[in-house]
C-alpha cells in the first residue's frame, strides 16, 4: 500500500513562487501582506489562493521568520 498522497498541480508553480519571493522585494512584501495582497501575488504566479494555500503560506512565513531570527545568520532584512 502506498502511503504517499497523489501529486497534484505543477511543481514549477512552487519554484516560481520561491524564485520571485527571493528576488523581488515587492512580491515578497505582497506575500507578507493582507489577504488581498497575498491572493493577488499567488494568482500572479498561477497559484489559486485557496484557504489551504493561504494557511500554508502564512505558516511558512512564520517558520522562516523564526529561523531567520535564530541568531545563526545575523540580520536578514528581507525576512524580518
Amino acid at each position: 500500500m502506498d502511503d504517499q498522497a497523489p501529486m497534484r498541480g505543477d511543481p514549477n508553480l512552487f519554484y516560481g513562487l520561491l524564485g520571485r519571493a527571493l528576488t523581488e522585494d515587492s512580491f515578497r512584501e505582497a506575500l507578507k501582506g493582507g489577504a488581498e495582497e497575498q491572493a493577488a501575488a499567488l494568482r500572479s504566479v498561477g497559484i489559486e489562493p485557496t484557504e489551504e494555500v493561504i494557511k500554508a503560506l502564512n505558516e511558512s512565513i512564520e517558520a522562516i521568520g523564526r529561523l531567520a531570527s535564530a541568531g545563526a545568520f545575523g540580520l536578514i532584512p528581507y525576512v524580518t
